[in-house]
């Protein structure tokens, strides 16, 4: 996540400017669940059928992609600027967001509908980056993983998508997954962490060390981060397998874990926070009795929030109507800076960052009040763009 547009602490002395964008077209209830993403070019909101892109940093509404069945999830690529989503019929669509065409549809076979879903399109590499690379818009390649009541754990598919067709790759199964790049690692009930080439569906190395079930997994470029119900935290070689560190939490089971290039930053529920040294291990700082659980960071900032994950809508938290407001720390002393009122009493929220913007999916469903709110703590005066005509687009 880029920092470039937060040098030094400036933008801690100032006071953020908060605008907001209400939802177009939101003129009945939406039903489902509700959808907040963001990549280094576009924030995508997702009500009911229809997945809404803002361009950044100017949030200037580009797209509107309507399908005939309600989001079950959704998610965007930096890279090659596509946006894939996938409904609760089973169809995945994969939208160019240059142009606002749909450049391939599918279908999958849901084993629950009625259970989460969980959709990840992998991120490639910069040095990755060629013509060659570039064409996977025609065919991308999409993680899905699904949740089903009749088998033990979840298992994961790997679907190219082609403009008329889709083949799928069946993993295996583990009760949280992570993609990053070409892999995908899973965890499982047994304590074992495994990773699988995403091209193929082949597994790759079995990591062996926790005793008890895995709870979260992260990814840096070179690393894995495993947090178990054994109260360790282990980092560990992606290239290799080697167990690098193991991380003691005392105290209790990681309820979330995140990373940064620099930093490994992890809440409990007895509402403690640690800060590590992503690649030595080193513990860093050591907090109690913190004001939240759910955590995203980057090098410079860190944002902690009261509520619960939103099945299948990483990195969004939804917020408890009781608990309105996100804590804003420097990531680099874990001294608190600023407090974001989020909504009143009684509206929920999904709530994300993007470099030097705070998000907030604000939506009220008894009143049918639906709206994106915006925190910029550029340290520029810069006036934003104002929103253009868009074109909705059906697929």
């Amino acid at each position: 996540m880029g920092t470039s547009s937060l040098p030094g602490s400036a933008w801690e002395g100032r006071e953020p400017r908060r605008f907001s964008l209400p939802l177009p077209s939101v003129t009945a209830r939406p039903s489902g669940h509700k959808f907040l993403k963001a990549s280094r070019p576009h924030c995508a909101v997702g009500l009911d059928t229809t997945a809404y892109v803002y361009s950044l940093p100017d949030f200037i509404l580009v797209h509107s992609f309507q399908h005939q069945s309600q989001l079950a999830n959704l998610d965007l690529d930096s890279d090659i600027q596509c946006l894939v989503a996938i409904c609760k019929d089973g169809s995945v669509h994969a939208w160019d967001l240059l142009d606002g065409e749909c450049k391939a549809t599918s279908q999958v076979s849901l084993h629950d509908p009625y259970g989460s879903l969980r959709l990840s399109m992998p991120m490639l590499d910069h040095d990755e980056v060629n013509d060659d690379v570039l064409g996977v818009l025609r065919k991308p390649v999409v993680v899905i993983w699904q949740w089903s009541k009749s088998l033990l754990g979840k298992p994961f598919w790997i679907w190219t998508l082609s403009p008329s067709t889709g083949g799928a790759v069946t993993g295996g199964i583990g009760i949280c997954l992570e993609t990053n790049s070409r892999t995908i690692v899973t965890g499982g009930l047994d304590g074992t962490v495994r990773t699988w080439d995403i091209t193929t569906g082949n597994r790759g190395w079995i990591l062996i060390g926790h005793s008890e079930r895995i709870r979260h997994l992260r990814l840096s470029q070179s690393k894995i981060y495993s947090a178990s119900e054994d109260k360790t935290i282990r980092i560990w070689n992606t290239l290799t397998g080697d167990c690098l560190h193991v991380l003691e939490s005392p105290e209790g089971v990681a309820l979330d874990m995140a990373v940064s290039p620099s930093y490994l930053i992890t809440t409990d529920l007895q509402r403690t926070l640690r800060t590590w040294n992503a690649s030595s291990g080193d513990l860093l700082y050591k907090q109690d009795d913190v004001p939240g659980f759910f955590i995203q960071h980057d090098d410079l900032k860190m944002m902690l929030s009261w509520g619960t994950r939103v099945s299948g809508a990483e990195p969004g938290l939804e917020g408890e109507p009781s608990q309105n407001c996100v804590q804003i720390y420097d990531v680099r002393s874990m001294k608190q800076f600023k407090t974001l009122m989020i909504a009143k009493t009684g509206v929920s929220y999904l709530f994300c960052f993007q470099g030097r913007f705070c998000m907030a999916l604000l939506f009220d469903d008894y009143d049918s009040l639906y709206s994106l709110e915006v925190w910029d703590f550029s340290v520029s005066d810069e006036p934003l763009a104002p929103v253009r005509n868009h074109k909705l687009c059906r697929c």
